[in-house]
């Protein structure tokens, strides 16, 4: 191809049509042909191609060296371990589970009369079940920040005390 396009415009046409038939057959007559009367356009192409290869393999390479590549693999990894560990043969079981145990769970809020009894059921249970331990530790918080309140007070008197001494 490389010693014929050369030439290609020293031939004839008869010899480049016997040419083109010769090597293409009938049905690619027409493309060679035209490769080969643009043959100049073609090989400049190639090389500046050929020669943007070297770049192009070159940013790539920055490009793997860096963080955002780096995440990209360990998220393909990651996905690629998932794929062989998760089956949907194990996961297909406990999402129809979830499913229905959500579906019970929205018919119960429904009979109930809908979300607000809902929650103040449930707050109510929680307050039965932990009330004496959220008062417990209420009742400790305020007494660490009067505790807090006080040693403020210490610390800004001895402040002003020492200040005074400086004097």
């Amino acid at each position: 191809m490389e010693e014929i396009g050369g030439r290609w415009q020293d031939l004839t046409r008869e010899q480049q049509i016997y040419l083109a038939q010769t090597m293409g057959g009938q049905r690619q007559v027409n493309q060679l042909m035209a490769l080969f009367d643009n043959w100049t356009t073609y090989s400049d192409l190639l090389n500046i191609s050929l020669e943007s290869e070297g770049t192009l393999a070159e940013k790539n390479a920055r490009y793997m060296e860096s963080l955002g590549a780096k995440m990209e693999q360990l998220g393909a990894a990651g996905e690629r371990v998932k794929a062989s560990f998760l089956t949907a043969d194990m996961i297909n079981p406990v999402l129809t589970g979830l499913t229905d145990v959500t579906n019970l769970l929205g018919s119960f809020i429904e009979a109930i009369g809908g979300g607000v009894p809902a929650l103040m059921g449930l707050s109510s249970a929680m307050l039965q079940a932990f009330g004496p331990v959220i008062s417990r530790e209420i009742n400790s918080v305020i007494t660490n920040m009067q505790n807090v309140k006080e040693n403020a007070a210490r610390i800004a008197e001895d402040v002003k005390l020492t200040n005074e001494l400086n004097k």
